[in-house]
């Protein structure tokens, strides 16, 4: 089993320069990716949308690259002295023309759009090599991180489902004893009602038939047990959160009936109980893959 939430990040030195790759998902109907890729990391983008729609199936998957220079690298700032030369010589120019002083200085050029720059890390020829393999152990460690969630979401199925089987089977075995319950009980308040009157004994029979068959809960306690038992089956799946999902709804449908079907407390509070356990499994079926 495999969570849709979850974390992986990687990092790495590249000549006074740190690239970081951060991946983070949440849960998703289906898969959808989001880059944000610096303009030096952009050739790879495409790159990155197939990686990770190898490693996940569903999830909404946000992948982040930062290239920052590190402090203390000796990275200095470059200075671009054709364009430098151009904004000089166009005050030349101008001061030419006009007759007017320019006032050029060299601090002012340097605050010139353009002229003073980071270097460009995609220069260096390892620059992508490096990049992609960040971008694989990010996505890499996302995968740990998803599973290693699944692992503990299956855990908790395990119990839940564990839980319902020994809560169903009890009501399932006793419900005949219900049955006969309200059959002798109606019986009596009949009698004291009628008094000496006597009793149709076939058509009180046929009546509390047809009252038995409105209270009978065996089908839905067989097909709950159906159902539990299928996502036991199911728990090992590389990808069971869909039909986890829709097993978890039949449960609760099933209980729904059951519900109003009842009419003693203790069957009652059971159904209760496992109304619980069932819609703490559909929050957690929706997050898994």
């Amino acid at each position: 089993m495999e969570s849709m939430t979850g974390f992986g990040s990687a990092s790495q030195r590249l000549k006074g320069f740190l690239i970081t790759a951060t991946a983070r998902s949440v849960n998703h109907r289906g898969l959808s990716i989001h880059l944000r890729f610096p303009r030096e990391a952009a050739p790879l983008e495409q790159a990155a949308h197939e990686k990770a729609r190898e490693i996940f199936q569903r999830g909404r998957i946000e992948l982040t690259v930062s290239v920052d220079t590190e402090d203390g690298s000796g990275t200095a700032p470059e200075i671009d002295l054709e364009r430098a030369g151009a904004y000089v010589r166009a005050a030349a120019g101008i001061e030419a023309a006009f007759q007017t002083v320019s006032g050029v200085t060299a601090y002012g050029v340097l605050s010139l759009p353009g002229v003073l720059r980071m270097p460009d890390p995609a220069r260096f020829g390892d620059f992508s090599g490096v990049l992609a393999a960040v971008i694989g152990d990010a996505l890499a460690g996302l995968k740990e991180s998803r599973l290693r969630e699944g692992e503990g979401l299956a855990v908790v199925f395990k119990e839940s489902l564990g839980a319902l089987l020994e809560q169903v089977e009890p009501i399932a075995r006793t419900h005949g004893e219900r049955v006969r319950t309200v059959f002798e009980k109606n019986r009596g308040r009949i009698r004291e009602l009628l008094g000496e009157v006597d009793l149709d004994e076939a058509r009180f029979v046929q009546e509390v038939a047809v009252m038995a068959d409105r209270l009978d809960i065996s089908e839905e306690c067989q097909r709950l047990l159906h159902h539990v038992r299928e996502a036991l089956g199911i728990l090992g799946e590389p990808a069971c959160g869909m039909k986890l999902g829709f097993l978890v709804q039949e449960m609760h449908r099933e209980l729904n009936t059951m519900g109003a079907k009842v009419n003693d407390p203790q069957a009652v509070y059971g159904v209760i109980g496992m109304k619980e356990l069932v819609g703490g499994m559909k929050e957690q079926a929706a997050n898994v893959q």
